[in-house]
């Protein structure tokens, strides 16, 4: 006999509580993916831990097998609490504490409703919460845990999957997403001509040479069109989001910098070619310090030095996803609709600004995944999770692998 969701909606509050207690800022996810293993063992479901940490477990079978798929890691607390970020709280309709909305709450709803099914139904299911989504890469030091587990893992493995990020739009409901961006991270480094504070004349300051890269960049996203996005519901236009988050120059108050360096982060929108990209920006950099060689040509000439720039990438950096229309997609997105509309009355389908490891399950083991799941912020202070959603999703995770393997 299966619990009711009523009881599984407590249960899955009462674990997000308890993953929010455990730091595990990326990197140090050790303690948490020990933790949810021995939850799952300690209530008959078999788990196992990979060689990066990931949690894995399998229940019953079948030729098509659904993923539960979520990440244990967060971002570190920025500055700004108001609270201790690791002492869950819940106050009203809100669960307080960093990671609670992305995306301890929708791990846990995840683990409850697998963990419940695998007892009390032989669907074919799968479970993992992997490491490193925040901030890994496909270097082995670094490892992306759901890169390691659709090489090694999902290798082989017919799946379709429900990603549990979040997946609520402005007005509390809860929607699918299809697809979201891919990115590009970029370093960008500018070389100047040092000097003393007080003979600028006598320099090239390379803080000002980057000013004139940086406003290149913000006028290529000012006078951008927006992008149609096929097949979603809500917000089908996306201007492909670009912003210089790091600056970095100068040591002293008294010398003029040669070196300044800038961090880029850019989107990639669905239908743009991620290597198109690439070349846009190397070329918009070159260009920009092209001219700027011409204009300070004679001071360069008199001080017998160069003007330069190095554009390099950061990271893991993917291009978009979207959903694909094969037959097992299908299946999924059918299941998942019929979910979604019994409790909200409509669907939406949705496409997210951020980059997601349903990207990743589809690239490299051919998984495709939806996302669903009840974060609605992200990266903030005071992070928190409205309970709302948070049932929601329980019935939904509930109701999915019901519509899909009729009994």
């Amino acid at each position: 006999m299966c619990r009711s969701v009523d009881e599984l909606y407590r249960e899955a509050v009462s674990l997000t509580q308890d993953l929010v207690r455990i730091p595990s800022v990326t990197g140090s996810e050790d303690e948490i993916s020990r933790f949810l293993a021995d939850w799952l063992e300690e209530r008959g479901v078999e788990a196992l831990r990979d060689e990066v940490g990931n949690v894995i477990s399998v229940s019953g079978d079948g030729p098509l097998h659904l993923l539960y798929n979520g990440h244990m890691d967060t971002v570190p607390p920025q500055p700004g609490w108001t609270r201790d970020p690791f002492e869950p709280a819940v106050e009203g309709d809100r669960l307080y504490g960093l990671g609670s909305s992305d995306m301890k709450g929708g791990l846990a709803a995840m683990a409850v409703v697998y963990s419940e099914l695998a007892k009390c139904t032989d669907f074919p299911l799968i479970y993992t919460a992997v490491v490193r989504e925040e901030g890994g890469d496909d270097t082995p030091e670094n490892m992306r845990g759901a890169l390691h587990l659709a090489r090694t893992f999902l290798r082989g493995k017919r799946a379709v999957g429900i990603v549990g990020e979040g997946s609520v739009d402005r007005d509390g409901r809860l929607v699918i997403r299809i697809g979201h961006n891919g990115k590009l991270r970029l370093r960008i480094r500018v070389r100047g001509v040092a000097g003393h504070g007080s003979r600028p004349d006598y320099a090239v300051n390379a803080i000002y040479l980057a000013m004139d890269i940086v406003r290149a960049l913000k006028a290529s996203y000012d006078y951008a069109n927006p992008i149609r996005i096929p097949r979603v519901t809500l917000d089908s236009e996306i201007r492909p989001p670009l912003s210089v988050n790091v600056f970095r120059a100068g040591e002293a108050i008294n010398q003029i910098p040669s070196e300044a360096e800038l961090l880029v982060d850019r989107r990639v929108v669905h239908g743009e070619d991620i290597d198109e990209l690439r070349r846009r920006y190397s070329d918009l950099v070159e260009h920009v310090i092209g001219a700027l060689r011409e204009e300070l040509a004679p001071r360069l000439e008199e001080l017998e030095r160069g003007i330069g720039v190095e554009v390099d990438e950061i990271g893991m950096n993917r291009p978009a996803y979207m959903l694909p229309e094969t037959e097992d997609a299908k299946i999924l997105l059918a299941a998942a609709k019929r979910a979604v509309e019994s409790l909200e009355g409509r669907v939406d389908l949705s496409y997210g600004t951020g980059y997601t490891d349903a990207e990743i399950l589809w690239s490299f083991a051919g998984v495709p995944s939806v996302i669903i799941g009840p974060g609605a912020r992200a990266h903030v202070q005071d992070e928190f999770l409205d309970l709302g959603p948070l049932k929601k999703v329980v019935r939904v995770y509930w109701d999915v692998p019901r519509l899909m393997f009729p009994r």
